[in-house]
């Protein structure tokens, strides 16, 4: 008898991209079948021939969460592997970092300025939440010297750009959280029934995770994260998140050819 493929969901959640609300909607829709796994260390990075370990260890897992995995992902005859993430404006992500590190996880003084936040995440991108996470994690990680953010050339950049227009890649856009949600469910369900709940499942008022500003539309919140920081740090950050920048640009023309290709024959949209 022929074996049967196993297929995977595995979510690359990065930090503040809308992905604790992603997990619990795939924690509701996978039950005992989802699970998260994160290394103790929170600056280590789960390789291919690890998430290939943790999976077969996990046979049962059907779907799985985690900051750390990076690309690729295991290619082998027995098992299928569906990524999914969520990418955000570089700009926006600093706002929403500097309030949830310094206000909810209290890892900074209250009287942290988002100047001196900032200034901090230059000084050290290769820690930092907000330097390149995104390319970083669903770029090639081979092309680049170990986890160190400093070394983003353009391979690296082409890389995490080809992974976007990966059509077997799930992806949505943090500022179109709902309407990224359906599109996911109609790529994804017909390779897991597990999502073919119904829309208000999918949808509607789940955040998790959330912090300040929620209320602000990406373009307040650009102008917020500009008046908070000096001429001199805002553009050193423009120069900094240059590979974050053209990977979003290239996530919203992506998404949109996505949506409106869709929109033809997906009446939930």
């Amino acid at each position: 008898m022929e074996q049967q493929l196993k297929k995977t969901l595995v979510h690359l959640h990065i930090f503040k991209n809308a992905g604790s609300s992603l997990d619990k909607i795939l924690r509701d829709s996978f039950g005992d079948q989802f699970m998260t796994f994160d290394k103790d260390n929170p600056g280590a990075m789960i390789n291919c021939d690890e998430l290939d370990q943790i999976l077969n260890r996990n046979e049962n897992i059907s779907c799985l969460a985690s900051h750390q995995i990076r690309m690729p992902l295991p290619v082998n005859f027995s098992r299928m592997i569906f990524p999914v993430f969520f990418i955000r404006h570089p700009i926006e992500r600093i706002q929403s970092c500097f309030h949830f590190e310094r206000d909810v996880q209290k890892r900074f003084p209250p009287d942290m300025t988002m100047e001196q936040y900032a200034r901090s995440s230059l000084r050290n991108p290769s820690i930092s939440a907000v330097i390149n996470l995104q390319t970083a994690t669903i770029c090639d990680n081979r092309l680049m010297d170990g986890k160190l953010r400093t070394s983003v050339t353009k391979d690296v950049v082409d890389s995490a750009i080809s992974a976007l227009r990966n059509n077997a890649y799930s992806f949505g856009l943090v500022s179109h959280f709902d309407l990224s949600l359906k599109l996911i469910k109609h790529q994804l369900t017909p390779h897991f029934e597990q999502l073919a709940s119904s829309d208000d499942d999918l949808t509607g008022s789940v955040h998790e995770n959330f912090s300040l500003n929620t209320a602000m539309n990406t373009s307040e919140k650009l102008a917020y994260v500009k008046d908070n920081l000096s001429i001199p740090t805002y553009v050193q950050l423009l120069e900094a998140l240059q590979p974050d920048l053209m990977l979003y640009e290239e996530a919203v023309r992506e998404f949109e050819k996505r949506v409106g290709n869709s929109l033809v024959n997906l009446s939930v949209i």
